[in-house]
């Protein structure tokens, strides 16, 4: 007597990707294991009246993410900024975004976001502040994440274009002062969200 694999699931005019590369039409499962991956004409005799057949109508497929903790579309958008991790000094901030500003024809007026810097890595072992980033470029807002993501750094022409005060309170959010009480550029935590808001 022959088995007969009960097929679940029967997807088909997908474009279903695998992990080496390759791309199918259709893809039959049986319980929580993919069984078959072929073309539409191959596959579509299999299944019985239990399977659930499901036309993708052209939509992609792609093998499960599983995220711990990766902070996947922030990883995305950190790698179109400058990469501030393993950076040495606030000076080696300064002089990396100068670079980055070069070779990837920034113009004036452009956003340019940086990610890494660790103060604790630093010589000086101190937070870039908006001075700092004042002499990278005044034209351009520039907005730099600490490596936590829970800190930042932003100059002034980025304070001024979202509109950051002295007086600017963010529930959550915190704005660091200089010892004259005016804003540094450092900003924390809902601060965050509150300027890319």
């Amino acid at each position: 007597r022959r088995n007969v694999m009960e097929i679940t699931f029967l997807l088909t005019h997908g474009k279903i990707y695998t992990m080496d590369g390759r791309v199918f039409e259709a893809m039959a499962v049986s319980g929580d294991r993919i069984v078959r991956l072929g073309s539409n004409s191959e596959l579509k005799s299999m299944g019985g009246p239990g399977t659930l057949k499901l036309d993708l109508k052209g939509m992609t497929v792609v093998p499960g993410f599983n995220d711990s903790h990766l902070h996947l579309q922030a990883h995305g958008a950190n790698r179109n900024s400058v990469d501030l991790r393993h950076t040495s000094s606030v000076k080696e901030i300064i002089e990396k975004t100068r670079r980055y500003m070069i070779l990837t024809g920034k113009k004036p007026g452009d956003w340019i976001f940086g990610w890494g810097w660790d103060q604790n890595g630093f010589r000086e072992k101190c937070f870039p502040t908006r001075h700092d980033l004042d002499m990278i470029s005044g034209e351009n807002p520039i907005i730099m994440i600490r490596t936590c993501r829970h800190i930042g750094v932003m100059n002034t022409a980025a304070m001024t274009l979202v509109g950051a005060s002295n007086d600017t309170e963010i529930p959550g959010g915190f704005f660091d002062k200089d010892r004259n009480g005016n804003l540094n550029g450092i900003f924390r935590e809902n601060a965050i969200t509150w300027i890319y808001d």
